[in-house]
């Protein structure tokens, strides 16, 4: 880390001595425009089949060291190789990983492994110079002419989004002429196949393939390389992989198609693996588009080499290879050996057998082979298998906690199999969260032999508690008694909510609720066993308050008084008051009683009668569901 920031500052400190430091005053120079030598296509891929990779090291080799100590190979004549990362600008390493490179690489590159299945493939890492070099080189020999070829590297950007200003751009070259530019590499994390194919010329034998840097260094531009590869292309070429299923002892045939017109005069080499595909051998005199295999082997692999002459089959970086195809030999001749219970019967195509023997059966089977089945069949008796039971029954009657367990299994197979009610058979022998009530519990061994017993679990007469009161209707402040019973004695008993309840452990409450309410009644018995029941009180809210509009204060023993009248409903009468026309306050009370004559106004100021007319009365009044209201009206005091 210390070292790259000194190289930073000094390359910086010397730009600044030279000249201002100015964007402007720099240029990029242009790369001399040359005439490929080479027919080249456009930037593509091969969209045939590939031949072998001619560059054989391609994928940097394998290890279980983490960072090579150093490259003899030479890889990078453009750079030099550092064997302790993360490499410096200028430098490269040959590594499996960057996780462990410490807190520049995770602060400002991706961690990446390299681009294959094997966890100890490696990979290069280049930390791009400030000018342009070479990643990598190779002279390849003996190449034939009018043969397409495809030159492709797998690359990754390894700076982080948004953390670098350079993105890597790499140019192929052939000969020293740059044929295929990448442009900006993006970072995003993945790595990306680039590459083109083009067509030798004639009298081609040797071509100088090259992979180089083509951005400054200094501030990104930091990436890696893998699989780099330089494959003959040739036309699309498939084994028929469509034949019919070789059945055994039947011939068989192979048939090659091709697709494309890079080989104008394909010619072809058969060859057979016997080994899964690790070494290969050329059948003699198979050099036709397709092969008479004869009575194949079970396990033989075939695929065939093709060129574009016979001049070129055996150079293996002038042909292509195609898909390998397994033969898999489908038996006619099957022996079956099996057991069944007196009593069954076993089906082999269309023929049924119920005794011990040995039967013959040709079959026509869906894969197209017929097949011949040897059936050795032994009837074994049905001794009649018993079992014993270990029952538990649910603690109280409507619990799920109940248990059926099979034990000593006898006179069967000695390998069974177990079923509750017509469900499907199990290993387990135990059965448990069950009710109460009657179960059929099958028993079946190896060979088909079954049994079914039925089993009955039993729990304590049901604990039931019971409202005998149906949902009712009351008026705002009356009383309803409740009546509840239970069959068996009980532990305690819960009501809930208990808010307008006289107790709320009792059998017969008295409920006086302010709101329509359902109570629960929660009972349990002596043995932990519960039961409900719950009823719902609708309680209607209807303000019953009767004020008089007229009284005669005369003092004969009628209506003599103006008071306020109310139904259970009213709590308190919290202010009573009466004015006349003039607003002057002629009678006030307070925090009383409704319903009492004697408490309400006489018709009198300071011992007065007052004279006859309309007053106005204002009453504030708390009901028993706490609501307070206000009652505005006028009365008449008449002679």
């Amino acid at each position: 880390m210390t070292t790259r920031i000194l190289c930073y500052i000094n390359s910086f400190l010397l730009l600044l001595t030279l000249a201002p430091f100015n964007i402007s005053n720099i240029t990029l120079t242009e790369k001399e425009n040359v005439v490929p030598t080479s027919t080249i296509s456009p930037p593509a891929f091969c969209d045939g089949t590939l031949g072998d990779n001619i560059f054989t090291d391609g994928d940097f080799g394998s290890g279980t060291i983490a960072v090579l100590p150093n490259d003899v190979n030479g890889y990078a004549p453009g750079y030099s190789y550092q064997p302790s990362p993360p490499p410096n600008d200028g430098f490269y390493t040959i590594t499996n990983e960057t996780s462990s490179w410490g807190s520049f690489a995770n602060s400002s590159w991706v961690n990446i492994s390299d681009n294959s299945t094997d966890p100890n493939g490696y990979m290069m890492v280049i930390n791009a110079s400030f000018q342009p070099g070479i990643f990598y080189e190779n002279t390849v020999d003996n190449l034939c002419e009018n043969t397409t070829y495809q030159f492709s590297a797998d690359v990754i950007n390894l700076i982080k989004p948004n953390f670098g200003l350079i993105k890597p751009n790499i140019d192929f070259l052939i000969n020293g002429v740059v044929q295929y530019s990448t442009g900006p590499i993006p970072e995003d994390g993945d790595w990306n196949t680039y590459g083109f194919t083009f067509v030798s010329e004639p009298g081609t034998n040797s071509l100088t393939l090259t992979i180089q840097n083509n951005a400054p260094g200094g501030n990104g531009n930091d990436l890696a390389i893998d699989n780099i590869e330089f494959r003959a292309c040739g036309p699309e070429i498939n084994i028929d992989t469509s034949i019919p299923i070789v059945c055994d002892g039947e011939t068989a045939s192979l048939v090659v198609d091709i697709v494309g017109t890079q080989y104008s005069t394909p010619y072809f080499q058969w060859q057979l693996s016997t080994d899964g595909g690790i070494t290969w051998n050329d059948l003699v005199g198979e050099n036709d588009a397709d092969i008479f295999l004869g009575v194949p082997v079970d396990g033989y692999e075939y695929r065939v080499i093709v060129s574009n002459s016979v001049m070129t089959i055996d150079n293996p970086k002038c042909r292509v290879i195609s898909n390998v195809k397994p033969i898999v030999i489908t038996p006619i001749l099957f022996t079956h050996f099996d057991t069944i219970c007196q009593g069954l019967e076993l089906q082999v195509g269309t023929s049924t057998y119920t005794m011990s023997g040995i039967y013959l059966d040709s079959l026509i089977a869906s894969h197209l082979c017929d097949s011949i089945v040897t059936t050795n069949l032994t009837i074994v008796p049905d001794l009649g298998i018993t079992a014993n039971f270990t029952t538990i029954s649910p603690f109280c009657s409507d619990d799920a906690d109940g248990s059926i367990e099979v034990n000593n299994v006898q006179n069967g197979s000695g390998i069974y199999t177990y079923s509750i009610d017509g469900e499907p058979y199990q290993p387990n022998s135990l059965f448990e969260s069950l009710v109460e009530g009657d179960y059929s519990i099958s028993i079946l061994d190896h060979y088909g032999c079954e049994a079914t017993f039925q089993i009955e679990l039993t729990s304590p007469l049901a604990f039931e508690v019971e409202i005998l009161d149906a949902d009712a209707i009351i008026l705002l402040g009356l009383e309803l008694p409740i009546q509840a019973q239970v069959n068996l004695p009980f532990e305690n008993i819960t009501w809930t909510p208990t808010g307008g309840l006289s107790c709320t452990d009792c059998l017969h409450p008295i409920a006086t609720p302010t709101t329509t309410t359902t109570y629960q009644l929660v009972a349990t018995d002596e043995q932990g066993c519960t039961a409900t029941d719950e009823i719902t009180i609708t309680v209607d809210n209807t303000r019953k308050v009767f004020f008089p509009n007229a009284f005669s204060p005369d003092a004969d023993g009628y209506n003599d008084y103006f008071s306020i009248y109310s139904g259970l409903d009213v709590e308190e009468v919290i202010n009573f008051q009466v004015f006349n026309r003039w607003g002057g306050l002629v009678f006030s009370n307070k925090n009383f009683q409704p319903n009492n004559d004697l408490i309400g106004w006489d018709g009198r100021v300071n011992g007065k009668k007052v004279d006859s007319g309309v007053y106005i009365y204002v009453a504030d009044i708390l009901f028993k569901d706490g609501l307070v209201e206000q009652f505005v009206g006028d009365v008449t005091v008449v002679e």
